[in-house]
């Protein structure tokens, strides 16, 4: 969902209203977690169409979500990765998603260890990350836009 652009629309209209709705998804964790929110709120929904429209949402850029997830969990399948687990999960913890700034971590078959990329860490230490990219040099770095 990162990747799809922004997923709330404001018609100029409607502007107050756009904004009561989409703060309804916020987590002060940041835009991971709200989009992530966003998501399972559709899913509960059974991925309704109207629903996007009520909550002034991108329904085109929720099914290339979709889109992507599915391909996702095939390649994961594949691989062998144990995703039923996580996808099980539906306690309100974070855990799962909010990893240290620097830890090895087992992921199917590969042990990588991976690290903060220095962009991110501009006069703070932060204690969590949520990436969604891996920049390898000499080093794999973690490159995300949530830390805290």
């Amino acid at each position: 969902m990162i990747q799809t652009g922004n997923i709330f629309y404001r018609p100029r209209e409607k502007q107050a209203q756009a904004d009561q709705k989409r703060a309804k998804f916020f987590q002060p964790e940041g835009d991971h977690l709200t989009l992530l929110a966003v998501y399972e709120a559709w899913k509960a929904k059974n991925f309704s169409g109207p629903w996007c429209f009520e909550n002034f949402i991108q329904s085109r850029s929720l099914r290339r979500a979709q889109d992507v997830r599915k391909q996702l969990l095939s390649i994961m399948d594949k691989c062998g990765m144990c995703w039923e687990e996580f996808l099980a999960d539906k306690e309100s913890n974070h855990s799962r998603i909010l990893l240290p700034r620097s830890k090895e971590r087992s992921t199917g078959r590969l042990q990588v260890t991976r690290a903060v990329h220095p962009s991110m860490l501009f006069q703070r230490q932060p204690d969590w990350i949520i990436f969604h990219e891996l920049v390898m040099t000499t080093k794999v770095y973690m490159m995300g836009s949530d830390c805290a």
